[in-house]
């Protein structure tokens, strides 16, 4: 068996051909492809909303004892604060850190980006060499 996985839009690349392409590879060299299916992490314990492709694959020889099945989602929604805290994913705290230390220049200018904002939102005369 193996497991893959892609970005969702892998599905639809090339209006479905390249998937189909995968599959007749796989079927080429004895396995069968379980139908994809895009999940969402957000869904299954992990506090990031994350859509990706996954692809299964059994061989041949080994699909009439296969008793594959998708995973139900989970019913809670995982925080950032259930990944860095104690509780229902660990059970310890996520160690202190100092954080990022950037040079004296760097630092000041960072200093200008609002609360909740991003690079985005510095004046422009900051645009240049610090800006993506």
């Amino acid at each position: 068996m193996f497991l893959g996985e892609n970005v969702r839009g892998l599905l639809s690349h090339d209006r479905g051909r390249t998937i189909k392409t995968i599959e007749s590879v796989f079927s080429e060299i004895g396995y069968s492809l379980i139908p994809p299916r895009v999940l969402n992490a957000l869904f299954y314990r992990v506090p990031q909303k994350r859509q990706r492709l996954f692809l299964v694959g059994i061989r041949n020889d080994l699909l009439p004892y296969a008793q594959f099945s998708w995973p139900s989602p989970c019913p809670q929604i995982m925080t950032l604060s259930d990944a860095l805290k104690a509780g229902v994913l660990y059970d310890s705290d996520v160690p202190t850190s100092p954080g990022q230390r950037y040079p004296e220049q760097k630092a000041a200018i960072l200093q200008q980006v609002p609360e909740g904002g991003c690079w985005r939102d510095l004046p422009p005369e900051f645009n240049g060499e610090f800006l993506p």
